[in-house]
């Protein structure tokens, strides 16, 4: 994010580029991270019949 928004985007393909020099960043770690706890909050989700899940975290 504060790579992204260090300086005020100019246009939309501005703002797109910084997305991707951004993403260039993040660690394969990270990545991994994230996916594991999209899948965590999936699973909870579903367990959760689709209701409010977030306190099962």
């Amino acid at each position: 994010k504060n790579i992204v928004y260090q300086e005020i985007p100019t246009t939309a393909e501005n703002m797109k580029q910084r997305f991707i020099a951004a993403y260039g960043t993040i660690s394969p770690e990270t990545l991994r991270n994230v996916r594991a706890s999209a899948i965590e909050r999936f699973q909870c989700c579903i367990d959760a019949n689709e209701h409010h899940f977030e306190h099962l975290l």
